[in-house]
């Protein structure tokens, strides 16, 4: 007797995992029934400022990785990068060019085998920019001081297009170019 309680108790409890008719009285969601998910549009996106398209943005996004990959190279081959831990740093404004740069250095320094910290405390300061030029835009790579002086520098000019813009635009630099006298944040080694 006992097992057959024993049997039916398991039969009963792996039919609540997988039963054999459908539908059920508890069923798996929109998936099982293979219906149309039910629920309510989402917001309109905001306005970026240009005309989206995800293979415009991926070949940009490229053209980024292989400037930066070509930059943080220079920077090794001068011994401009810190031994150690990284820690990036800025002083762009918020925007895609900004997120894209960061995006494509990250990626290169992490190929280089360098560690990147999550605070000033935990690296050394690498300071990164682009500045405006004629026809291109020049990326820079500084290692700092805690105190925001300028131990290593590299840079070079790139023809790379700036993300959302179809001309440089000048928005997208900084109003203060030289990078010295940076203050470090999270009150790095004071």
């Amino acid at each position: 007797m006992r097992i057959f309680a024993l049997s039916a108790m398991l039969l009963v409890t792996l039919t609540g995992c997988k039963t054999f008719w459908n539908p059920t009285f508890m069923p798996s969601g929109y998936a099982h029934h293979k219906g149309v998910f039910k629920s309510p549009p989402g917001p309109e996106a905001g306005n970026i400022g240009y005309a989206y398209t995800h293979e415009r943005n991926m070949d940009i996004v490229d053209q980024w990785r292989v400037a930066t990959a070509d930059l943080v190279q220079r920077a090794k081959n001068d011994d401009a990068l810190p031994l150690g831990a990284i820690y990036l740093t800025s002083n762009m404004p918020a925007s895609a060019n900004r997120s894209t740069y960061d995006f494509a250095l990250r990626e290169q320094l992490n190929a280089h085998g360098y560690s990147l910290a999550n605070s000033a405390s935990e690296g050394t300061p690498l300071f990164y920019t682009v500045n405006k030029g004629e026809d291109a835009i020049q990326l820079v790579l500084r290692t700092l001081t805690a105190k925001g002086k300028t131990l290593r520098e590299v840079s070079s000019m790139y023809d790379i297009p700036m993300v959302g813009a179809s001309k440089l635009s000048a928005s997208a630099f900084t109003s203060s170019q030289d990078g010295e006298g940076y203050e470090m944040p999270d009150g790095y080694f004071n």
